[in-house]
């Protein structure tokens, strides 16, 4: 028969050893949710990396006014690229329908000529420009103020010829705006373009 103290002595026994199992299990959970913790700030920082849709024209056009100022990437057809300069080109659809101006801008040097007939992606700032008869007399009243800033003090001098030209200069490009208002009917013209900052061919 077993005395108390052998029973005391027994119980500590079953006592130590069951909290060192307690201990252990809470140990490897306690890792566990570590390593969790870990994947999880893994997997959001892979998330967070931006990714831009690519819009076909046909596409961006249907609504473009929610994306202006904004980056975009769109895929067209190139119908044309200036010959003068090659500092922007035209995308349209397949069909040649639909036309978005991509400018060349400070990051494209310029665009070839090989490119017309391409398909390309380019990515860039989607602008809009409203022109209307506030526009024009806007445009008109800057030439004047032009003129003044060029002219020198006395009002002589090749520094007021030269203001003289570039009044010239907008008031023929006021002028051309206002043609284009009356050729299209309407009392304003919304032009759309990208200030393109790369672009890729397609293959």
């Amino acid at each position: 028969m077993e005395t108390p103290k052998t029973n005391n002595f027994t119980m500590k026994k079953i006592g130590i050893i069951f909290l060192s199992v307690v201990l252990f299990f809470a140990c490897e959970n306690k890792k566990t949710d570590q390593f969790a913790s870990d994947d999880q700030i893994s997997s959001v920082e892979e998330v967070e990396a931006p990714t831009v849709e690519v819009i076909l024209v046909a596409d961006l056009l249907v609504n473009p006014d929610d994306l202006v100022g904004k980056e975009i990437q769109v895929e067209g057809l190139v119908t044309h690229v200036c010959k003068h300069s090659g500092q922007r080109l035209h995308l349209s659809n397949e069909q040649g329908e639909g036309k978005i101006r991509i400018e060349a801008g400070d990051k494209i040097k310029h665009f070839d000529r090989e490119l017309e007939g391409s398909e390309i992606v380019a990515t860039g700032i989607l602008r809009k420009q409203v022109i209307d008869e506030a526009y024009i007399s806007e445009l008109e009243q800057s030439g004047r103020r032009g003129k003044g800033d060029h002219g020198d003090h006395d009002g002589e001098g090749a520094g007021g010829e030269e203001g003289e030209e570039e009044e010239a200069d907008v008031q023929e490009q006021a002028q051309n705006m206002r043609e284009m208002l009356k050729e299209s009917g309407k009392d304003r013209i919304v032009n759309y373009w990208i200030d393109g900052e790369s672009f890729k061919e397609k293959k």
